[in-house]
């Protein structure tokens, strides 16, 4: 990641009013990383309902 915008996200300020915590410093972070993982989780899921769709 470049460093200005690394910058940009861990201040107490950052450019980004629309979040859910503007004031927390790793807030858009935080959000990347329960969107992947919640992603990661259904699709996990959706695969293994396919694989007992086949073998069935």
């Amino acid at each position: 990641m470049e460093p200005a915008l690394e910058h940009r996200i861990t201040t107490k300020r950052p450019d980004f009013p629309l979040l859910p915590f503007p004031h927390h410093p790793a807030s858009l972070r935080d959000c990347l990383a329960m969107a992947l993982a919640a992603c990661a989780v259904y699709q996990g899921r959706a695969y293994q309902r396919a694989v007992k769709r086949i073998d069935v």
